[in-house]
C-alpha cells in the first residue's frame, strides 16, 4: 500500500476519532526478519559509534553517506586517518534552514561551502573527496571492492536505505565493514518508519553477512550496526 492509500485512511481514522502518530509504510514487510544465531556469532557490544573508530585499521579507505555539518568526518579523519575518505551528501541543509540552529550554525553559507572549510586542509592534500547528489548515485560511481568502510546515514525510508545499501556494499572490498546508522524501528517522533533494521537483516539472511559490531545509543547518535562482507 503506497501514500495514495495510506493518507486517505489516515484521514478517515482522524475524522473517526482515531489518531495515527505516524503514516504506516507497507512498501515491505512492517516486521524486520529475524537473525539466526549464526549472524551474531562474531557480534561485540559496543557503547556508542565513537568506539568503533578504534576498532578500524589506520590508514583506511571510507566513504560516510549523509555527512550532514562534518561531526562524524571530523571524528573519522581523527581517529581512522583514512588515506582516502569520500564524502557523500546532498548538501541542502541551507535550504531547508530558513532560521533556527542549523541556519545559526552555517551562517551564510551553503551546506557545501561550510563542509568543505571544515575539510580545507584534507581536500587540498587529496584525502577527502566531495561528491554531491543521491547517495546511491553516487555510491555506484566509486570504485567496486575498493573501501574498508562504508557509513551509510541518508534517507532512512526502506526503499532508499535498501538502494544505499545494494550500492554500498559492491564498494567493499572482502572482509569490509557496512555500518548502517539509526538501527531502529522508526525516529523518535514517531513520524515514520525506519527501514534501516529491514535491510541490514536482508543482508544478513539473504547473503550471509555477519554483525560484527552494535553500538548502543550515545549523546549524538542513535544506535549503529556494522556487518561485514564474507571474505572471498
Amino acid at each position: 500500500m503506497n501514500a495514495c492509500l495510506t493518507r486517505p485512511i489516515h484521514a478517515l481514522l482522524g475524522l473517526a476519532g482515531l489518531r495515527c502518530r505516524r503514516l504506516p509504510d507497507l512498501s515491505h514487510d512492517v516486521r524486520p526478519w529475524s537473525l539466526r544465531e549464526v549472524h551474531l556469532s562474531a557480534a561485540r557490544l559496543l557503547p556508542t559509534r565513537e568506539h568503533i573508530l578504534p576498532l578500524i585499521p589506520t590508514g583506511s579507505r571510507v566513504a560516510e553517506v549523509g555527512v550532514g555539518f562534518g561531526d562524524f568526518s571530523r571524528k573519522i579523519l581523527d581517529v581512522v586517518k583514512p588515506r582516502e575518505f569520500v564524502a557523500v551528501d546532498l548538501f541542502e541543509l541551507h535550504e531547508a534552514s530558513k532560521g533556527g540552529r542549523r541556519r545559526r550554525r552555517l551562517g551564510a553559507a551553503s551546506h557545501e561551502a561550510y563542509y568543505r572549510q571544515q575539510f580545507k586542509q584534507e581536500i587540498d592534500d587529496r584525502i577527502v573527496q566531495i561528491r554531491k547528489g543521491p547517495s546511491h548515485i553516487m555510491l555506484e560511481q566509486l570504485p567496486d571492492d575498493r573501501f574498508d568502510l562504508v557509513y551509510i546515514d541518508a534517507n532512512h525510508a526502506y526503499a532508499r536505505v535498501k538502494r544505499d545499501v545494494e550500492a554500498g556494499r559492491r564498494k567493499l572490498r572482502p572482509g569490509g565493514l557496512l555500518a548502517l546508522d539509526d538501527y531502529e524501528r522508526g525516529d523518535p517522533f514517531g513520524l515514520s518508519i525506519y527501514g534501516v533494521k529491514h535491510a541490514a537483516h536482508e543482508l544478513c539472511v539473504n547473503e550471509g553477512w555477519k554483525i560484527v559490531f552494535l553500538a548502543l545509543e550515545g549523546a549524538e547518535a542513535a544506535c549503529n550496526i556494522v556487518l561485514q562482507r564474507p571474505p572471498v
